[in-house]
């Protein structure tokens, strides 16, 4: 390394430990008693002069007088986002790709932008302050812009890399961190930036790092690049013989292959907890037990969490975008009719602040945000594990509505914990699944809850499984190989990602998810690799 080189390496390193530093200070000063009410006093003086900050009354409660605002959900809010201008301070909206199956346009105000404080970096930068520096695998890219009513609309990510592509200075350490060059992450074509991002990375042997949105998405990658093998290293070899010549040796049948392929990797970032657990199973076939950041909690409204430490599925809520109350969660089968959209409060729902919550127990979080969402139902259910000095310390279980009844009873059962007595059965050979609930069974009163269990597997399952289904009332649906995969793609279309997409786990009557498993139906013995 020459002194110039020399001099740049150090100065960058300095320059990121300040920042480091920076952002512990600055995370740390959150975790005050008053911060989540000052925030809520903060978000209500910003909205104090909109409409519904006149209709209720924000200056008494800014005052000190009570708070009556109604809990709400995303559909008391459609006709005001759908009617928003310029008047109002709109900037442009966020498109999310959640699981509730159905995008929803969060609008983006003048003068608020999402905390910079990344939390999971603080992780990384002190478990592995070696490798911290050297180069990440992150197959990240914008998505084309649409317009609504003459507003951009995008999804959270390419919003951040336009920002990011603008600045001289972040667009320099991108590619400082990346092993792809920033031409790839501006590519809008998800298969090329996909195919460009895994031949960068394969050039280089010291990648220490894997990034990506969810540990779907990591499955997803490495299910590519395995099937795109051949073709990867026709590229590989054009560019570095040597490297070439390594790879041939290495069989994508091995488990643990990636980590031959990348001997120096140290850690895979993602989205791992709640829904994404389930992904965990089929990575290990890839990455064997390298060790997980579960990378924060997020949501399109705003930033909740972020992770303590590596292979701890816990977040630490800070009232950095929003202000918290929660809802303890109690009565499921009532909640699935409420997540269709009211937002009527019930004699036994009562919001607790976040000073009062008890261990072990499970609530649905409640926000406020800068992006006037007032009251409003995640439909997110969290675990409160306890208080690290005034915050809390929570895991997330699963949204409100995965919630399907079976038995005589008509027992109100987590799908996530039907999942793993799936996985159990099919001998862990279930790669993705939903419930479809069939229309008119759901809470008669007359007939047992009745089910289709839509399955993708990577071989036949046993007779067990279709037994266990059958003796469950459920009717169960077997697609191809890949199907999940390839309609995560078409639900994403080109305007957001099909790596951000979460295929809702029950469903009645989405009519493009259910006719593409349809067509996918698998109709041969032997499952499709």
């Amino acid at each position: 390394m020459d002194l110039f080189s020399s001099i740049g390496f150090y100065l960058i390193r300095g320059t990121v430990g300040f920042y480091m530093n920076l952002c512990q200070r600055n995370l740390e000063k959150l975790d005050d008693i008053k911060t989540n009410s000052q925030r809520l006093k903060e978000i209500l003086i910003a909205g104090l002069n909109t409409k519904y900050g006149i209709d209720n009354n924000f200056d008494s409660i800014i005052k000190g007088g009570k708070n009556n605002l109604p809990l709400t959900t995303y559909a008391d809010y459609l006709d005001a986002i759908e009617n928003l201008t310029d008047t109002d301070g709109l900037k442009h909206f966020i498109l999310t790709t959640g699981t509730t199956g159905i995008p929803k346009k969060i609008p983006v105000y003048e003068g608020f932008n999402w905390s910079g404080m990344p939390g999971w970096e603080l992780v990384l930068y002190h478990t592995f302050p070696k490798e911290y520096f050297g180069k990440r695998l992150m197959p990240f890219h914008i998505t084309e812009r649409q317009m609504h009513g003459g507003y951009k609309v995008r999804n959270a990510l390419t919003t951040q890399l336009d920002k990011i592509s603008d600045s001289f200075i972040s667009s320099r350490l991108i590619t400082r961190v990346s092993t792809s060059p920033l031409d790839v992450f501006l590519t809008d074509d998800h298969q090329l930036a996909t195919f460009l991002h895994l031949y960068y990375a394969l050039l280089d042997v010291n990648l220490w790092c894997v990034m990506t949105y969810f540990s779907k998405s990591t499955y997803h990658l490495f299910r590519y690049m395995e099937k795109n093998w051949s073709l990867l290293l026709s590229r590989v070899k054009i560019t570095d013989k040597d490297r070439f010549d390594t790879l041939t040796k290495i069989s994508t049948t091995e488990p643990g292959f990636v980590r031959k392929i990348w001997p120096n990797l140290k850690v895979l970032v993602c989205g791992a907890s709640g829904y994404f657990k389930f992904y965990l199973h089929h990575l290990k076939h890839y990455i064997g037990d390298l060790p997980i950041l579960t990378i924060m909690y997020a949501s399109s409204e705003g930033v909740f969490g972020y992770p303590l430490k590596v292979n701890v599925d816990e977040y630490k809520l800070y009232p950095m975008d929003c202000s918290y109350e929660f809802i303890e969660f109690i009565e499921p089968i009532r909640r699935i009719t409420m997540s269709s959209g009211t937002s009527s409060k019930s004699k036994e729902e009562k919001l607790i602040p976040i000073d009062q919550l008890v261990e072990g127990n499970i609530y649905e979080l409640v926000i406020t945000t800068f992006g006037r969402f007032y009251r409003y139902r995640t439909g997110d259910l969290i675990k409160f594990i306890r208080y690290e000095k005034y915050l809390p310390i929570i895991t997330y279980v699963q949204r409100v509505a995965d919630f399907i009844t079976i038995g005589e009873d008509k027992v109100a059962v987590s799908v996530l914990a039907l999942e793993e007595e799936l996985m159990k059965i099919s001998e862990g050979k279930m790669i993705d699944y939903l419930f479809q609930i069939n229309d008119g069974n759901e809470t008669n009163e007359t007939n047992k809850p009745k089910y289709t269990l839509y399955v993708e597997a990577e071989a036949e399952v046993s007779d067990i499984f279709n037994s266990w289904c059958e003796k469950n009332n459920f009717n169960s649906f077997h697609v191809k190989r890949d199907t999940f995969m390839r309609l995560a793609e078409k639900l994403a279309g080109r305007t957001s990602l099909p790596d951000q997409v979460k295929i809702p786990r029950v469903i009645r009557n989405h009519k493009l998810i259910l006719d593409f498993l349809i067509e996918n139906k698998k109709y041969d013995e032997k499952i499709e690799n």
